[in-house]
């Protein structure tokens, strides 16, 4: 009203067009900047994240590896399958299969606090990541997740104790 108050001009009515125009195509490129960087960062995730458990899937933990070796870093690796899990599917459905992956996730993140990664590596197999710790340290780490997951029972379903087995232990 200010601009056009004293003497609209057509040249003035142009100005503020074209002023306004620039004003919403600056709003709209920067509006589909950000909200491509939201879509890019939600891909990213969905690359590296496992759906259902929301854990680290196999290729974050590969390059996460990769990582560690190439700083000539110490670290262990613990194949961890869960026992009877096709039992559980057939008996209880899958969605309490589900929520048997999900908890086991849970528990195992919490046994390890900051000191390792929980990866879902596929189906009902997972992997931990223990950087800096070999030896006895990871003895001593085992035995506390092994006690932390046996002791778990899933929520809603008492019966269900989760139960898991190392398959194999790596160390640099």
């Amino acid at each position: 009203t200010i601009f056009l108050g004293s003497g609209a001009s057509l040249l003035k009515i142009v100005g503020l067009v074209i002023f306004l125009g620039t004003a919403y195509s600056s709003y709209a490129i920067v509006y589909e900047i950000i909200r491509g960087s939201v879509k890019i960062d939600e891909l990213e995730k969905a690359a590296s994240h496992d759906p259902l458990t929301g854990l680290g899937n196999r290729a974050q933990m590969l390059s996460r590896m990769r990582i560690l070796m190439e700083e000539n870093q110490v670290f262990s690796v613990m194949f961890l399958d869960l026992d009877k899990f096709k039992l559980i599917n057939d008996e209880y459905g899958h969605a309490v299969g589900d929520q048997y992956l999900i908890h086991f996730g849970k528990v195992c993140s919490a046994a390890l606090k900051d000191n390792g990664k929980l990866y879902r590596y596929g189906g009902d197999e997972f992997l931990l990541l223990l950087p800096d710790i070999k030896g006895d340290a990871f003895e001593i780490k085992l035995r506390q997740i092994q006690e932390r997951v046996h002791t778990a029972a899933v929520p809603g379903y008492s019966q269900l104790r989760l139960s898991v087995s190392v398959g194999g232990v790596l160390s640099n």
